[in-house]
């Protein structure tokens, strides 16, 4: 279990205290490592905290960019068959700098796009930016287990791994009542609706495209 956060500011740099505020409050789901990212312009950061598992050197570290530096990636969550993925399209490949599954991801969005997905098996959310397009891609795995979450506040749009990460940005982030009343009706909220107003759950099996302004 890892957990990732990230917010885009197309309008104002944005402080960069908040970033590791929303990481200590998911501190919990990876207490080995954490790392923070923020763009030159200073409109996006991204961070994630990490649980060591395939990878336990600081190869894994996180955010994790690309040989080129466009590509930069947070990835909370396993990648069943990166074996089976790294013998099949980078045989040979000796460019590698790490053994896990977070590599080997990046790889594949790098050569594949979205398209990728359709290769992986496995759990996970994760966050990529492309730099030169300043597109950010959130996806997640078709069984839902990885949770993932976003909002649009004001000009900010905002996602992390935890509905907790929001309340460390702000404490009085507003309740949906109509969520919380189909909460006492099914005992459960159905995405994309969470217990808070204007913070969505991204659907099992779906992306979410973010574009500069």
């Amino acid at each position: 279990m890892c957990g990732i956060a990230g917010i885009i500011s197309p309008q104002a740099r944005i402080d960069a205290e908040r970033l590791p505020s929303m990481l200590n409050a998911i501190q919990h789901r990876g207490p080995d490592d954490h790392g923070t990212w923020q763009s030159e312009a200073g409109d996006v950061v991204l961070g994630h905290c990490r649980l060591s598992i395939l990878d336990l050197t600081a190869s894994g570290h996180q955010p994790m960019f690309s040989s080129d530096g466009r590509t930069v990636l947070v990835f909370n969550g396993e990648i069943y068959n990166y074996r089976e993925l790294k013998e099949r399209f980078f045989s040979g490949d000796d460019s590698f700098h790490s053994t896990g599954d977070t590599e080997l991801l990046l790889r594949m969005w790098e050569r594949f796009g979205e398209d990728c997905l359709g290769y992986l098996r496995g759990m996970f959310a994760f966050a990529v930016l492309d730099q030169q397009t300043q597109e950010l891609v959130l996806a997640r795995d078709p069984c839902g287990i990885k949770p993932l979450y976003y909002a649009k506040s004001g000009n900010e749009f905002i996602f992390a791994s935890e509905l907790k990460a929001f309340k460390a940005l702000n404490p009085k982030w507003p309740v949906d009542f109509e969520a919380m009343g189909l909460f006492l009706k099914w005992g459960s909220i159905p995405a994309p609706k969470t217990a808070y107003r204007d913070i969505k759950s991204l659907p099992s099996g779906s992306l979410i495209r973010v574009s500069a302004g």
